[in-house]
């Protein structure tokens, strides 16, 4: 199985910064019953109109 996450909100911010992905995506498989087999990679995509983390 695998934790696919299509983030939209309309606080841009809390999307931009990598801690708090990085976080999220280390505290949340385990509340839904998933084992993590690696640890967090953020990775920052540099679209102009529309700059996020993947």
């Amino acid at each position: 199985m695998h934790l696919i996450i299509d983030g939209y909100s309309d606080n841009k911010e809390i999307l931009q910064d990598e801690q708090f992905v990085a976080h999220w995506l280390e505290n949340y498989p385990p509340k839904i019953g998933m084992t993590k087999i690696s640890p967090p990679y953020v990775v920052r995509e540099a679209f102009p109109d529309f700059p996020c983390c993947s």
